[in-house]
């Protein structure tokens, strides 16, 4: 199996084709509630890890919970993590999965988290990347001091934008720095329906419009 490479921008690309392949209805589902978001990203482990797999010439497999992290990728045979995942649908507390990403030992160490990030104008009430990214530089920069270890650490925010988009935001640091890529930092734009997802779950598909409705007991005078 390979192993001196660099699996953030595969890691990345997986990712996107899971977000672009899956159906509207699920990834509001999937942003409904944090219980139901943890679930969807449980939902994505699978194909990374089977896309990473060939990626590497290895059997990668996802396990949950390893070293109380949420998710991890690692080798079928010798059971040695490659990929450290922590979830989190509170951004503000996120500072302490970094700390315990950035402590860990693998060659990439993904957080992902959920905010209203854009900082434009008439967007959000408060766009929160300038405070949340600085924060998290400043952690992984002081760790790295103290102790610095190979391998990437990787941060995707994903936002459900009011102009119709369902975005994720990638940013990556190794050695404590900043890394060039991706070069956008927008690295996934699908489009979606509705503004929200509890506005698009409201709206009925084409075939609950054709099913016949049963008139309750009271109705028909039972």
């Amino acid at each position: 199996m390979i192993l001196n490479i660099d699996l953030w921008p595969h890691f990345l690309e997986a990712f996107k084709q899971f977000i672009e392949l899956v159906p509207e209805r699920d990834l509001a589902r999937g942003w409904s509630s944090p219980k139901d978001r943890t679930e969807f990203y449980r939902g994505a482990m699978l194909p990374l890890a089977k896309s990473l797999g060939e990626f590497t010439g290895g059997d990668l497999a996802a396990c949950g919970e390893l070293f109380k992290v949420d998710f991890a990728i690692s080798s079928r045979s010798e059971e040695v993590p490659l990929v450290f995942v922590e979830t989190e649908n509170n951004p503000v507390s996120s500072h302490e999965e970094i700390g315990k990403l950035v402590n860990l030992a693998a060659p990439l160490r993904v957080l992902i988290t959920v905010s209203e990030w854009d900082e434009s104008p008439n967007v959000w009430k408060v766009g929160h990347k300038g405070q949340l990214l600085s924060s998290w530089e400043e952690i992984i920069r002081a760790h790295n001091k103290v102790w610095p270890r190979p391998g990437v650490v990787g941060i995707l925010v994903g936002e459900w934008h009011p102009q119709g988009e369902l975005r994720f935001y990638a940013y990556a640091f190794g050695e404590g720095q900043r890394l060039a890529w991706p070069e956008t930092e927008i690295f996934v734009r699908r489009s979606v329906t509705a503004k929200s997802p509890a506005e698009l779950l409201l709206k009925k598909e084409p075939w609950q419009d054709s099913l016949i409705t049963i008139p309750s007991k009271t109705s028909i005078g039972v």
